[in-house]
């Protein structure tokens, strides 16, 4: 599994910079036979804030890719 986190997005809430979300790219399996990619966006939800190491993010990520695989499709409409 390839993991580049590319950044963090902060927004003013109430005149306040609140952390959002990283931007992170993810790339599953070896081309050209099976290949899944794609931007997540990870969240304090699943455990990452703005003082997060790199390593924490792409830990973070990785648990949450594979609790989407391995729930009902209809947890995550539209896919």
């Amino acid at each position: 599994m390839n993991i580049t986190v590319n950044g963090a997005h902060f927004d003013f809430v109430d005149d306040n910079l609140i952390f959002q979300y990283y931007d992170v790219t993810v790339g599953i399996g070896s081309v050209p036979i099976s290949t899944v990619g794609g931007n997540v966006q990870v969240t304090p939800e699943q455990g990452v804030s703005a003082n997060s190491t790199k390593q924490e993010v792409i830990d973070a990520t990785k648990a949450f890719v594979f609790k989407m695989s391995s729930e009902e499709p209809s947890v995550y409409p539209g896919l």
